[in-house]
């Protein structure tokens, strides 16, 4: 992919390349001249084949430097009012452009992008499509409620389960954080109370496929990982969900 020249160079490569074909031309020319006069004499060549074909080349030189320099004279004009608009583009930049002007620009994009994305995942689901979101206005980033692409889907093709008000989401994850810590502070205790050998992983390995977990919506699954934080269950038809021992939403049978 060739790369843009502006005009000051090209005039600049035109001057140089002319210079340099008008010496060549010149000088040689000059030579050629010199030894057809017999002023620097040459013996053994055919003097008139010798001066014609040289100095024909000579001549095509100084002719190629002209053209050139001739070139270089067209591209400084070019430059004057090429110069004269790129300052103009510049400041009008600097007077209607600015971060936050190009963040949303590029924010519009990458939207557009999010978008197209989420729907084409929706065409992925055969007979059934869960889908869920987290809100949480006072973690930066996160949106205070569900997406807009869930608005564009028709009414009639969702249902909708757990609509509550805002001042409800946030005492359920007030809630929900609590119960958190209180559990990591009795699992970290209870840690430290009970310090056992640590178990080989082919024995987590057969004590974690005896484990099975039920779970109101995907029913009885297999516990494929398991720590103090998060447990991972198999389920049939629906694959590896990652539950947050915390919220209780699976209960485990032993």
């Amino acid at each position: 992919m060739a790369s843009y020249v502006n005009n000051s160079e090209k005039a600049e490569n035109n001057r140089s390349s002319a210079y340099t074909l008008l010496i060549v031309g010149i000088a040689g020319f000059i030579l050629v001249v010199l030894y057809f006069l017999d002023v620097i004499p040459v013996r053994g060549l055919n003097k008139y084949m010798i001066s014609g074909v040289m100095g024909a080349l000579f001549l095509l030189f100084i002719i190629m430097g002209c053209v050139s320099l001739r070139s270089a004279r067209i591209f400084e004009k070019k430059a004057g009012s090429e110069n004269n608009l790129t300052s103009e583009i510049k400041k009008w930049c600097m007077t209607n452009l600015s971060a936050k002007t190009i963040d949303e620009s590029l924010h519009f994009d990458q939207e557009e992008e999010e978008r197209r994305l989420f729907f084409v995942g929706i065409t992925r689901a055969r007979n059934h499509l869960e889908l869920s979101y987290y809100t949480n206005p006072g973690e930066p980033g996160v949106l205070g409620s569900y997406s807009n692409y869930l608005k564009m889907i028709p009414e009639e093709l969702l249902e909708w389960k757990e609509i509550r008000s805002d001042e409800e989401k946030r005492t359920n994850l007030k809630e929900l954080t609590r119960r958190a810590k209180e559990e990591i502070r009795k699992a970290e205790a209870q840690k430290a109370e009970n310090v056992q050998e640590p178990k080989t992983e082919s024995e987590k390995t057969e004590n974690v496929q005896e484990q099975k977990a039920i779970h109101p919506k995907y029913g009885t699954g297999i516990v494929t990982s398991e720590d103090d934080m998060m447990v991972e269950v198999e389920f049939p038809n629906y694959g590896k969900k990652q539950f947050i021992k915390a919220f209780q939403e699976v209960e485990m049978i032993r």
